[in-house]
């Protein structure tokens, strides 16, 4: 049975999706098509064979690096045994970012689409209520209560619990994949690195996944857009009729791309986010432990 034998975990809003595009041009590399696979998420009970088929099958070409990028796969407990089970051997790929942009842009992002109504200074508190009342997604209800927190349906979900937060635990989200797979299988990125020295990084993914380095063709203009709330009326239409698929890609991009440029971005209040601060500080030394990288610009 054919399977994927690298996987970039996350995290969310960090850069997978820059990666995700450069890795794709690459000739010995097979990344999945569409780039987040649900599977481990919210698809393992169909099996290996539908993940292959779903997700990979129409666009292998005999590639020796076959890969996806679905970076909730780091923050979800449950996913990490499941990809232990069935690709023990996966090179396994974390891109890392200021958790305090993090969640951010997570916020912006949801807000723009119209999912998150609260402002990002109310996202945070009901985002830390809910840490304190216990909600997580861990053990064999997991799943379960994902599926509940998301409320799949494109425009039409709603925000019934929030994780801007808790995704950027980096140090305990990178713990629970060491204690499954060997340390020489998991490649640590910081998103500042991948911005101000692509080709020297993606030179290091390259080693890590066993291909060509050195590809310098690769077209690192990529950036990831959203959908901002005051955006050309014809896509919002058509997002909320779920109709946005019939508007060509290219154009789409480059519409949201314009507006994204042009819309006004809120300004982070400043005592919350020095509450962010404090509040990430002993996550970030954590992470410093694990990584042997100075985050102290993090704490700031």
């Amino acid at each position: 049975m054919m399977k994927p034998n690298f996987l970039i975990l996350g995290a969310a809003k960090c850069g997978t999706t820059s990666l995700y595009y450069y890795l794709k041009q690459h000739p010995q590399v097979c990344m999945a098509d569409p780039k987040e696979p649900r599977f481990f998420e919210m698809e393992y009970a169909q099996g290996m064979e539908s993940y292959w088929q779903t997700y990979f099958a129409s666009v292998w070409e005999g590639q020796p690096a076959i890969g996806e990028a679905a970076p909730r796969n780091l923050y979800l407990p449950y996913v990490g045994p499941r990809i232990k089970a069935e690709i023990p051997d996966a090179k396994l790929i974390v891109i890392l970012r200021n958790p305090i942009e993090r969640a951010f842009s997570h916020w912006w992002m949801t807000y723009s689409l119209g999912v998150e109504k609260l402002s990002f200074d109310e996202a945070m508190v009901a985002n830390w209520e809910q840490l304190r009342d216990g909600v997580n997604f861990e053990g064999e209800a997991g799943e379960a209560l994902w599926r509940e927190a998301i409320h799949w349906g494109g425009a039409y979900r709603t925000v019934k619990y929030r994780w801007y937060l808790d995704m950027g635990y980096y140090a305990q989200q990178l713990e629970r994949y060491l204690g499954l797979f060997d340390q020489s299988q998991i490649k640590i990125l910081f998103t500042a690195d991948l911005r101000k020295r692509t080709q020297a990084v993606l030179d290091e993914v390259c080693a890590f996944l066993g291909v060509e380095t050195g590809f310098t063709q690769v077209d690192t203009t990529h950036q990831m857009v959203g959908l901002p709330q005051n955006a050309v009326p014809l896509l919002r239409l058509a997002q909320l009729t779920r109709t946005h698929y019939l508007i060509p890609q290219s154009f789409r991009a480059k519409i949201v791309a314009l507006f994204n440029r042009y819309s006004r971005k809120p300004q982070m209040n400043a005592v919350t986010r020095v509450w962010l601060i404090e509040h990430y500080a002993p996550h970030n030394r954590a992470l410093e432990r694990l990584t042997g990288r100075d985050l102290s610009h993090w704490n700031k």
